[in-house]
């Protein structure tokens, strides 16, 4: 028994510091990466559910970014499945990138880059000013490609080590900066100009500064924010790649939430500068039940009046015949009519 060989003696060197600076980080990169999908799925669904009949171009952004976080959680997967796994036997933590890690990295860029072009489109829509919406779009763009980027040297170089290197530092860091001053420019126009996720619940909620908090983009821009100090702080450990999983799950589920915040009209969505001008009409907000069904509702005064003047308002609606929705309609909501006749 003496002559044998202590099978344990290959990990007697590996501290509890090396375990948190390794495999013990990536395992909690690839939790919070996991949760993360498991709410874009769940968004995704809702979304498809309670609007059906949505814009084509909002909803072939759901397919994309729900694809491209489905391919960025199975890429994760195989990575830490390598690492844990074929690496078992191993005393020593990962020292090289794996290529799904690689390409997860482009993935998540590119996935960032379409909802931030969506905060763009928002700001426009409701401000109508061109140059901040364009400078997010030209951000945003310039981060998805600086994202491809960063993946291809990282393919190239695949130690993590060598991230400190001065060129591979500079470009991993730029594709992080660019991402986190176009989250910022989000934030900021949505705040400026008063976007909101166009709900029609006129009361109080505690949730609402929670919601606030997604949909604003101002969580995704704070993970971003994490993300990019500490892979310049340490970007030769491994702390960061927690915050690169989380701020792109954050980023996602942000901009899900906000569409689904949305009222629906017909299956479709309905943004918030849609039910500003309902309310502008002094229009009534009303749910119909069997005894108040009409669509018109007449007024008449006992005192007749000679001008016999009629007051019609009539609130925009989507002239479209779509499915039945389960969810509470806007414009049975929000569409019931008045008309005043003073006689």
């Amino acid at each position: 028994m003496s002559g044998e060989a202590n099978p344990f003696a290959a990990f007697a060197g590996l501290t509890l510091s090396h375990l948190e600076d390794t495999l013990g980080v990536i395992f909690i990169a690839y939790s919070f990466a996991s949760v993360g999908f498991g709410f874009t799925f769940f968004q995704s669904y809702f979304y498809y559910t309670r609007y059906p009949s949505d814009s084509w171009l909002v909803q072939a952004a759901v397919v994309a970014v729900g694809a491209l976080d489905t391919a960025m959680s199975a890429l994760a997967s195989h990575a830490l499945y390598y690492y844990l796994v074929t690496l078992f036997a191993l005393p020593v933590g990962p020292d090289a990138a794996t290529r799904t890690f690689c390409i997860e990295v482009i993935l998540s860029g590119l996935a960032v880059a379409i909802v931030q072009g969506y905060y763009a489109v928002r700001i426009w829509q409701v401000s109508q000013t061109v140059v901040l919406p364009a400078l997010i779009v030209v951000l945003a763009v310039a981060g998805g490609a600086l994202g491809i980027a960063s993946g291809a040297v990282m393919l190239h170089n695949t130690l993590f080590v060598n991230f400190a290197q001065d060129y591979m530092k500079g470009v991993i860091a730029a594709g992080h900066g660019i991402r986190l001053l176009s989250m910022l420019l989000s934030t900021g126009g949505y705040i400026m100009f008063g976007v909101k996720t166009g709900s029609h619940n006129d009361k109080a909620s505690a949730w609402d500064p929670f919601t606030n908090f997604l949909t604003s983009g101002m969580a995704g821009a704070l993970a971003q924010l994490l993300c990019f100090v500490t892979f310049i702080a340490m970007p030769r450990r491994y702390i960061w790649i927690i915050f690169h999983y989380l701020s792109s799950r954050v980023i996602i589920n942000g901009w899900l939430l906000m569409l689904n915040c949305r009222v629906v009209s017909h299956g479709r969505g309905v943004n918030e500068e849609d039910t500003r001008f309902i309310s502008s009409r002094g229009i009534t907000p009303t749910l119909p039940t069997k005894s108040t069904a009409s669509d018109i509702m007449f007024h008449t005064h006992s005192n007749r009046n000679p001008n016999h003047t009629v007051n019609i308002e009539v609130s925009r609606v989507i002239n479209t015949d779509m499915e039945p929705s389960k969810y509470d309609d806007f414009d049975s909501t929000y569409g019931t009519h008045k008309l005043d006749h003073a006689l």
